[in-house]
């Protein structure tokens, strides 16, 4: 059940600007179930597929695609085996240290993951998916002034990158700077609607809700 807005909720007042509020509290068609997949055992899947004589049979693009899967799947520690097998190939590559980084932090490898997310925007200073990574990272340790710098540089390279900025109004919060915290919800719930994400828009429309009863900002 969604909570009712307050009339002067600066959230629901974002919602009737994108004319969205109908479709947010009218109720909303389910989503459907996700089937069950089979999962085969990946370490055979990865022998099959990892070099073993000469160089020329490195297929990176089928490697990349099994790594994908995996990281899908939930495999991580498997995923990370090729990635790593990747980077001996190629360690100057920032998508491979960003993907390594995220199996990492999949497996709540902290420090090794923090490494592989810097090492990747150390190699690309814009690469906006490294950034907020590094910034969800250093959230999930409250180093909230560290994760609001990475959150903030994503958003100045992609200003309607939601995911990061999100991570922002999050971490602001954290750190009590509420109106802030609200001014950036508020973008990222009108980019929300406007993208039609209306479940996500529905939580980001409940969290401010709970910060403007908290601080009595309404």
């Amino acid at each position: 059940m969604i909570a009712p807005l307050s009339p002067n909720s600066r959230c629901l007042k974002a919602l009737v600007r994108r004319g969205a509020i109908a479709a947010l509290l009218g109720g909303i068609v389910a989503t459907p179930a996700i089937a069950e997949v089979d999962r085969p055992e990946a370490n055979a899947q990865i022998a099959q597929l990892l070099p073993l004589e000469s160089p020329n049979r490195f297929d990176r693009p089928t490697l990349m695609r099994e790594a994908n899967r995996l990281m899908r799947d939930g495999q991580y520690a498997d995923a990370e085996t090729i990635f790593r097998q990747l980077l001996d190939r190629n360690s100057r590559d920032a998508v491979l240290h960003y993907k390594l980084g995220r199996s990492l932090a999949e497996q709540y490898r902290d420090v090794e993951a923090e490494a592989a997310y810097r090492e990747a925007i150390k190699l690309e200073d814009r690469y906006v998916l490294a950034l907020h990574g590094l910034g969800e990272l250093l959230s999930r340790q409250s180093r909230w002034l560290e994760a609001i710098v990475m959150f903030e540089r994503a958003v100045d390279i992609e200003g309607n990158y939601t995911d990061a900025q999100l991570g922002l109004g999050q971490a602001l919060w954290q750190l009590g700077r509420d109106r802030e915290a609200l001014d950036v919800l508020e973008t990222a719930l009108e980019q929300l609607v406007a993208d039609e994400e209306l479940w996500q828009a529905i939580a980001v429309a409940q969290l401010m809700q709970k910060i403007e009863r908290t601080q009595d900002l309404v």
